[in-house]
């Protein structure tokens, strides 16, 4: 997810490029287990699921938190429009 993730911030027009250009050479002392560009793609969907999964979570937490922050009162707005 990490890899997709930067992708997205890279400025590389596909992430084919990005990845034999900027991951195999640059990355490989935080990741030193790098596969192949193919068999990244082989494995991408299974980071699909995680992300999912994530946003899922993210989005069931947001909406408690939205919950408990929309039972304080928040005041009236009036606008007088009598000129």
């Amino acid at each position: 997810m990490t890899m997709v993730i930067a992708f997205h911030g890279s400025g590389f027009l596909t992430f084919k490029d990005f990845y034999t250009l900027q991951v195999l050479p640059h990355w490989r002392q935080a990741f030193p287990n790098l596969v192949s560009y193919t068999r990244f793609i082989e494995l991408m969907p299974w980071s699909l699921m995680a992300l999912l999964y994530f946003n899922e979570r993210l989005l069931n937490w947001l909406m408690t938190s939205l919950r408990i922050s929309v039972r304080w009162s928040i005041p009236a707005i009036t606008v007088d429009l009598t000129f």
